[in-house]
């Protein structure tokens, strides 16, 4: 097994403990490093949940007539990313958790600073009723496909949150049949548009993304090969490059992902990969 592993207690810790873990000392964890919540009219107007404010993540449920407690935000991270896991996040909120939220300018993780999402993260499993995370490997994702496997993360996060509706980012969703009783349905771009979608946004970024500094971390030689920690796992092109030069590495990237599908490991050509860098975590 190499470093972390997605079905590891990693993804059962919480934010704060990882942080402190990984960034001693820092000061974004109680939140004054971090940047300062918008104070604009847009965001006044979303405070005030005003219906026609579609620019900020708004503290109601997607289902007419039930209760925002009553509903999971879901949302995942890492689906199209070259190595590591992708993780599921399901969060559920009430008015007064999704309108603190909302203030303190939750938004689509990919809007926000990384010291922002770790500040929000924190303040997300400190406001909800509930939050879980699910996650599956690039094997996971090699043995199936990645819709699938986030499907399936979804599946488990749902029927955990023991919610009576969910609300999904995207336009893909785990069908009723597989979540029991629980009505779901999708919403495209809703971490921009939905507070506990986008808190279920922000904790599975800062989850996967805490994952790939913590398998770097233990694989110091496949880190300073591939450079994770810049790229958390994506295919930019240093990335590729590095692939390119070095092979994907079994364990870490998807091989059924390109660029890495030419290196599928039962074809007996993948690289990349050393002895040292099999360790438990």
């Amino acid at each position: 097994m190499l470093g972390a592993a997605p079905e590891s207690v990693f993804f059962q810790r919480r934010v704060n403990d990882l942080l402190a873990d990984f960034f001693p000392g820092e000061t974004f964890l109680d939140g004054r490093r971090a940047k300062k919540p918008r104070r604009s009219s847009t965001n006044a107007a979303a405070a005030a949940g005003a219906a026609t404010n579609d620019s900020f993540p708004r503290f109601h449920s997607l289902h007419a007539g039930v209760p925002l407690s009553r509903e999971a935000g879901v949302d995942e991270a890492g689906r199209g990313a070259l190595c590591g896991p992708v993780v599921v996040a399901a969060v559920v909120l009430d008015e007064r958790d999704g309108e603190a939220l909302t203030a303190l300018a939750i938004d689509d993780s990919k809007k926000l600073s990384e010291k922002r999402r770790f500040f929000l993260a924190a303040q997300v499993q400190a406001r909800a009723k509930f939050w879980t995370i699910e996650a599956r490997s690039a094997e996971d994702i090699d043995r199936s496909n990645i819709l699938a496997c986030t499907m399936d993360a979804m599946r488990a996060c749902i029927v955990r949150a023991a919610a009576s509706h969910a609300a999904v980012d995207g336009n893909f969703w785990p069908a009723d049949a597989d979540t029991g009783a629980v009505r779901v349905q999708p919403v495209v771009k809703g971490d921009s548009k939905l507070a506990h979608i986008a808190a279920a946004s922000v904790l599975a970024k800062v989850y996967r993304d805490l994952w790939v500094l913590d398998f770097a971390r233990k694989n110091p030689e496949l880190d300073a090969r591939y450079g994770l920690r810049a790229h958390k796992g994506y295919g930019t092109k240093a990335h590729r490059d590095a692939i390119a030069a070095h092979g994907p590495v079994p364990g870490l990237h998807r091989f059924s992902f390109r660029p890495c599908c030419h290196c599928w490991p039962e074809k007996g050509t993948a690289g990349g990969a050393t002895e040292n860098a099999r360790k438990e975590s």
